[in-house]
């Protein structure tokens, strides 16, 4: 499968938008938008929750482009220019992990309100398992910083 960092450029590319323009709207430096195209560094879920509107973070994250477009679903929502089916079932599960992995990593209030979208994506996805073991790995493997416990393990 393709990297990651791949996927990003080619998404970047098809929007239109130049590096420079594209960091502007992810809200990161011209230089740490190259690195993320360059695999050098990896995009935090802030970044991508920014960018999510341009294009498609589903599949920058997962390299398939399976999402479910459904306009008689009850809770259907217009996402701009992506246009998805909110399943209710799959965005409890995803709270509940979410919960696990703010109390794993370091993360402020910001990246916290990104988490339980982050992982509903990924959980729609479904390459990245579906519990909160393999989001903590998957999440060790992109570099976060897991909280330090103290002796007391809080």
């Amino acid at each position: 499968m393709e990297p990651l960092y791949k996927r990003l450029k080619r998404e970047r590319m098809n929007s239109g938008l130049n590096q420079e323009d594209f960091a502007t709207l992810g809200g990161v430096s011209v230089q740490s938008q190259r690195n993320y195209e360059s695999g050098r560094r990896s995009p935090d879920t802030e970044y991508l929750e920014r960018i999510s509107n341009a294009v498609d973070v589903g599949y920058i994250i997962s390299g398939k482009r399976d999402f479910e477009v459904r306009e008689d679903a009850p809770d259907y929502h217009d996402e701009g220019k992506k246009q998805i089916a909110y399943d209710p079932v799959v965005g409890a599960k995803a709270g509940e992990i979410a919960e696990v992995l703010i109390g794993h990593f370091e993360m402020n209030e910001d990246k916290k309100h990104a988490v339980a979208p982050f992982v509903y994506s990924l959980l729609m996805v479904g390459n990245y398992g579906s519990t909160a073991e393999d989001m903590i790995k998957m999440l060790r493997d992109l570099g976060w910083p897991e909280r330090q416990l103290d002796e007391t393990g809080s």
